[in-house]
C-alpha cells in the first residue's frame, strides 16, 4: 500500500516537472518568434540567456499564473528589443547603467519568491551565486565594450536594466507581503 502512494507521488511531481518544462519550452520559442519576426535573433538569444542566466539565481518577480508569468515574459521581451532597436547608442550611459543595475542585484541578492520563501543557507548559497554570476556579467560587459561590439553592449546592458526592475518589483512585492502579514498578526 505505501508503495502504491509514493508511486503516485513520484509520478505527480513528474507530471508537475514535465508541465514547467513545456512551459518553459513554449515561453522561450514564442520569445524567439518574437526576435525572428523582429529581426533581431542574436539579441533575443543574448536577452534570453542573460535573463534565464542571472534571474536564477538574483530572484525577483514571480506572477500568480503560468498563463500571467507567459505574456509578462512576452511583453517584457517585445519591450526590450523595442528598446535595444530604438534607443539611441551611448556607451558611457550603458556602462553607468550596467554597473549601478549589476551592484544593485548585487546587494539586494537573493530575493525569495512569497510562494518559496529561501531558508537561511539558500539566501547564503543563492546570494554567493548571484554575486559570482553578476561578476562574471560584469566581465563579459567589459570585454564586449573593450570590443567595441555595439549592438551587444546595448542589448547586454537593457537586458541587466529589465532585470533589475523585476527584482526590484520582487522585492517590493515580497516586503509588501510581509508588512500586510505583520498587520495581520
Amino acid at each position: 500500500m505505501g508503495c502504491g502512494i509514493c508511486h503516485k507521488i513520484r509520478l505527480h511531481k513528474r507530471r508537475g516537472a514535465g508541465r514547467i518544462y513545456l512551459r518553459t519550452i513554449v515561453s522561450d520559442l514564442t520569445m524567439l518568434i518574437i526576435g525572428i519576426i523582429m529581426k533581431m535573433i542574436p539579441q533575443v538569444i543574448v536577452f534570453v540567456f542573460m535573463y534565464k542566466f542571472i534571474r536564477k539565481y538574483t530572484g525577483g518577480f514571480h506572477c500568480e499564473t503560468a498563463l500571467t508569468c507567459y505574456l509578462s515574459s512576452s511583453t517584457m521581451c517585445i519591450c526590450v528589443l523595442l528598446a535595444i532597436k530604438y534607443l539611441p547608442y551611448n556607451l558611457g550611459v550603458y556602462i553607468v547603467a550596467t554597473v549601478l543595475s549589476i551592484g544593485v542585484l548585487f546587494a539586494i541578492s537573493p530575493i525569495e519568491a512569497i510562494n518559496k520563501p529561501l531558508e537561511e543557507i539558500e539566501v547564503k548559497v543563492f546570494g554567493k551565486r548571484a554575486r559570482i554570476v553578476l561578476c562574471i556579467t560584469l566581465v563579459i560587459f567589459g570585454v564586449i565594450c573593450a570590443l567595441g561590439l555595439t549592438e551587444m553592449v546595448k542589448t547586454m546592458a537593457i537586458s541587466v536594466v529589465d532585470i533589475l526592475l523585476f527584482a526590484v518589483m520582487g522585492k517590493i512585492k515580497l516586503l509588501n507581503y510581509k508588512r500586510k502579514k505583520i498587520e495581520q498578526n
